[in-house]
């Protein structure tokens, strides 16, 4: 039995890629409205938490009526990481260990209540076994390579790769940072989100675009239009 499944929306304003990215508009909503709106269509989650240190911010989750958690100016930098916020967020409400976080970053603006309720259910069935948001890597990882200095290169895997047919390589996926979940128990481990094992839920390509740049919000609202 589970006590609640808690959202968080971590959405603070100030940002290195694009200035106040989190308040840019993707037809008529911000990136924020948009988290908001779709996490309050799911039936299946008790609270929804707007994380930010801005006040500006904490309007639109009064005009929302959802909660806000003021977030300390000291984890709004630049660097400053998603355990550090998720960290202070479980140790300020006193979240009991069986309670379920999903994490939010409102810079998945395709994410819809479709694959928020779908990640819970999938969730759910092994609730101890983490959640996250996946998309398939278009490019196998295993012809990859680096450089090393005096413009010269080295595979990252093994160098028998990079003349092997692509078809010959597994499929590979990668993280779309568009939906966490876990219990508090198992993010008090190592006080991060548990990512070493966990149940992946499929997005495609567009519903995975994560707005990083002033080209991805771009694109973002071009989707919209067609």
């Amino acid at each position: 039995m589970f006590n609640n499944i808690i959202a968080l929306i971590p959405a603070k304003y100030n940002s290195k890629s694009i200035k106040n990215k989190n308040l840019k508009k993707i037809g008529d909503k911000s990136l924020i409205e948009i988290a908001i709106d779709e996490t309050k269509k799911s039936k299946q989650i008790s609270k929804i938490y707007l994380n930010s240190e801005s006040n500006i911010i904490a309007k639109i989750a009064r005009k929302k009526k959802i909660n806000f958690f003021q977030r300390d100016k000291k984890l709004s930098k630049k660097n400053t990481g998603s355990n550090l916020v998720i960290k202070d967020f479980i140790k300020k409400l006193k979240l009991k260990d069986n309670d379920i976080l999903i994490y939010l970053q409102p810079t998945s603006p395709f994410r819809k209540i479709k694959h928020i309720d779908e990640s819970i259910k999938k969730f759910l069935q092994k609730p101890e076994l983490s959640l996250v948001s996946v998309k398939k890597n278009d490019q196998t990882i295993f012809k990859s390579v680096k450089k090393i200095k005096n413009n010269v290169m080295i595979p990252i895997f093994n160098s028998k790769f990079l003349t092997m047919n692509r078809q010959d390589f597994q499929d590979t996926y990668i993280s779309n940072g568009s939906i966490y979940i876990f219990k508090i128990k198992n993010f008090k481990i190592n006080n991060s989100i548990p990512v070493k094992k966990f149940q992946p839920y499929l997005m495609s390509k567009q519903e995975s675009l994560d707005i990083d740049n002033i080209n991805d919000l771009m694109e973002a609202r071009r989707a919209v239009l067609r």
